[in-house]
């Protein structure tokens, strides 16, 4: 089986990476995130601050990180090392051993908004971007258009390589970008969903979602699992599988 994960927006470029790292590996569709990064650097920074709402600080590092992409000043790192958000904290890989590495590098895959389809130990830069933009240079429209008939083929044909199953841990969001029909079509999709009881309800909370979406991932690496039936052992957090709520395809966790 392989786990797909979102990226996220914020990046750690300064902590040193482990003694226990793999060398770093090259994405495979770096030439196209050359091509979007080259259209990113005719967008002021006025105007990455409109089109991503960003605060002019992070505009400015972002035209910055755009303006340097593919020189020495521009920061790189293994993927799973450089993302920083939520679900990466949780996963801390900082904290991997070799075998962890080595087994996320063969299991584990990245849906990037400027790289595509990653692999943990894929050496990226930092980059800030929405796959809703328009970038001057790509003439798909938004970066959905762009990369959906590159990759839904490729998660295809990368999923086939393990047993066809791929555990989904991406945000709905990040999801558009592979179409949804030719995947159910050619290989199993298992959406894992997170849910808590808050007044007598069950309801998914973005901020608790993200941080057992890096746990669970965590915990597969961890166990080095291969069977999507192992996942319904997960029990961190005070999470359980819940049989009644799921399904084939749809695994619901709840506490």
């Amino acid at each position: 089986m392989l786990i797909l994960l979102s990226p996220t927006r914020t990046m750690d470029m300064s902590t040193p990476v482990p003694t226990d790292c793999p060398p770093a590996t090259i994405p495979h569709f770096l030439n196209e995130a050359k091509q979007i990064a080259k259209g990113m650097k005719e967008l002021s920074s006025e105007k990455l601050a409109k089109e991503m709402k960003l605060n002019p600080s992070l505009a400015k590092n972002s035209y910055i990180a755009y303006q340097h992409f593919g020189t020495p000043k521009n920061p790189s790192k293994p993927a799973i090392l450089a993302y920083a958000g939520n679900v990466y904290k949780e996963l801390n890989a900082y904290n991997f051993d070799k075998t962890d590495f080595e087994y996320a590098q063969k299991n584990v895959r990245i849906l990037s908004t400027l790289y595509g389809w990653i692999k943990p130990l894929d050496k990226i830069e930092v980059y800030r971007m929405m796959l809703q933009m328009h970038v001057p240079g790509i003439s798909k429209g938004n970066l959905y258009n762009f990369w959906r008939p590159k990759l839904t083929p490729f998660c295809i044909d990368d999923t086939l390589k393990h047993n066809g199953i791929l555990i989904n841990l991406a945000s709905n969001e990040i999801l558009k970008a592979l179409d949804s029909i030719s995947l159910n079509k050619n290989i199993r999709v298992i959406n894992l969903i997170f849910k808590d009881y808050r007044n007598g309800k069950l309801q998914s909370f973005q901020i608790y979602s993200k941080q057992a979406r890096g746990k669970i991932a965590r915990y597969i690496i961890k166990n080095k699992l291969y069977n999507p039936e192992d996942l319904k052992h997960f029990t961190e957090d005070k999470y359980h599988y819940n049989g009644h709520l799921s399904s084939e395809n749809q695994y619901i966790f709840t506490r």
